[in-house]
């Protein structure tokens, strides 16, 4: 087979012509080749790598190999990718681009301006780390380590200044699918914990806060990838306790980052707000359900242990927060629908529930928001607060508890297929509570159908007890995920 001049369209043994930056394209192209006959990894990077008579090969040529891995890798089924691309050809690949960014790491022109033509050989990762084989080389092969110090170079130089804002957005999408990959596609799948311990043992954790702070386009998929990140690393308090403390490379990071002496100059708000968030989390570890809780109309949050305690609930419900009077009057017309008067008990219970699902979201918040976002694709371009996140905390008849077991079983639905219709799609649990407690089901009949949800918000349904369900809202304000209480 032959790539044509064209870097994303090759010819294929029987003559087809195929366009890799095309899914059907990435697919034929990996169908048609042998395992045992796989070379084209290593065919390409002997070419890159191959002595020439007459100078070096030209940089439209390399540029057109590495977008080719690029196109590959993104757009090809990921079984099939793992099935018919050997371990020992993408380590070839490995092995060369690690080799290649120690060269980069001495070149005066990254040192100088933070970016270099050569640096094209870093372009594929932003897809190539969609898969499992290539991030479990990454830490097997210490590309990590190299990585580490290619940046450190940079932040080395005279100026003191930043890698380019597109070497940080490939950067920072390579360490954002390392964590959801490691998390959710290894064969035998790391915690979120240690997916972030060993990027820290790589040396590479506080570089990823470094590389956070340069602004990003907002909106897309990698900017709302980075914001699930930050916030899953603020939901991991063993990682907080033991490498953000002070005297730890991170904690010093993140500590000089937030003062002012380290990152980018032009940190968004929304990302100072997730490094703060991430800080305040390192003080109150121990007590991550209150965590995010801010005011139900503006969203106003602060960042100490006053604020919390100046926060006001609804005296009726007991379950919405307020920073004022104003705010409270003010939200009252949204908020009276769902306002519904609890006993003592089952605000203990409401209380409880809600830590059962902060603590899920500690260990699983990567993969849900992952699996959500394919969710929303499949049901034809839906938006998160379009669909319901369904938990089940209680023992079945074979005493197993379907959300806590090692891949937690989950079910992702529309919410029209709760609240219209049929309704077939409801485990038969929501239904029962619907003849037991008739005001309880509408009550989160209403909560599951509000339309005026942010676009972002992850609702969940989940059940821990006999007849104890519950909703429970994840919401995006200004792109950050903040825990709020049922309403």
């Amino acid at each position: 087979m032959n790539t044509n001049h064209k870097c994303h369209e090759v010819t294929l043994r029987d003559g087809q012509r195929v366009d890799i930056a095309t899914k059907e394209g990435a697919d034929a192209f990996l169908k048609s080749v042998q395992v045992s006959n796989f070379k084209y990894f290593s065919q390409q990077v002997e070419k890159l790598t191959k002595p020439r008579k007459k100078g070096k090969l030209p940089f439209n040529t390399k540029l057109k190999i590495h977008d080719f891995f690029g196109y590959l890798a993104e757009n090809a089924d990921k079984d099939l990718f793992r099935e018919k691309i050997p371990e020992s050809e993408i380590r070839c690949w490995m092995n060369y681009v690690i080799q290649e960014i120690k060269q980069l790491t001495t070149n005066k022109s990254w040192i100088q301006t933070g970016d270099s033509m050569g640096a094209c050989v870093l372009q594929p990762f932003q897809t190539m780390f969609m898969h499992a084989v290539p991030v479990a080389l990454a830490f097997e092969t210490g590309f990590f380590q190299v990585l580490s110090n290619f940046v450190k170079a940079r932040k080395a130089g005279a100026n003191r200044e930043m890698p380019s804002q597109r070497i940080c957005n490939i950067l920072a999408s390579a360490v954002c699918w390392t964590v959801i990959v490691s998390t959710t596609r290894f064969d035998n799948k790391w915690t979120t914990s240690k997916a972030f311990r060993k990027l820290d043992d790589s040396g590479f954790l506080e570089e990823f806060l470094r590389i956070a702070t340069v602004p990003q386009a907002r909106g897309g998929w990698e900017w709302e990838m980075l914001c699930q990140v930050l916030y899953a690393l603020e939901r991991c308090p063993d990682i907080l306790n033991k490498r953000f403390k002070k005297g730890e490379a991170c904690g010093e990071t993140l500590q000089a980052i937030l003062g002012g002496s380290d990152g980018s100059r032009n940190m968004s708000s929304q990302i100072k707000e997730r490094l703060l968030a991430i800080a305040k989390a390192k003080m109150k570890t121990g007590s991550s359900s209150q965590i995010g809780r801010g005011c139900s109309k503006c969203g106003k949050f602060g960042w100490s242990e006053s604020f919390d305690l100046s926060m006001m609930h609804c005296a009726r419900c007991k379950a919405a927060f307020y920073c004022s009077r104003e705010c409270q009057r003010a939200d009252w017309k949204h908020h009276k629908k769902t306002c519904i008067p609890y006993t003592k008990r089952d605000l203990k219970d409401a209380a409880k529930a809600e830590d059962t699902l902060v603590n899920f979201f500690t260990e699983h918040g990567v993969r849900l928001v992952s699996e959500m976002s394919l969710a929303c694709q499949m049901a034809g371009g839906l938006d998160f607060n379009e669909m319901v996140i369904e938990l089940d905390f209680k023992l079945d008849k074979d005493g197993i508890v379907p959300a806590m077991k090692q891949s937690p079983i989950i079910k992702i639905e529309p919410i029209q297929n709760y609240t219209e219709g049929s309704r077939q799609a409801r485990p038969q649990w929501f239904s029962t509570i619907e003849d037991s407690k008739p005001e309880t089901y509408d009550a989160l009949v209403k909560i599951l159908a509000d339309e005026s949800a942010p676009r972002n918000s992850l609702k969940f349904l989940f059940r821990s007890g006999e007849q104890n369900v519950y909703c429970i809202t994840y919401v995006v304000r200004d792109d950050v995920l903040v825990s709020l209480p049922s309403e």
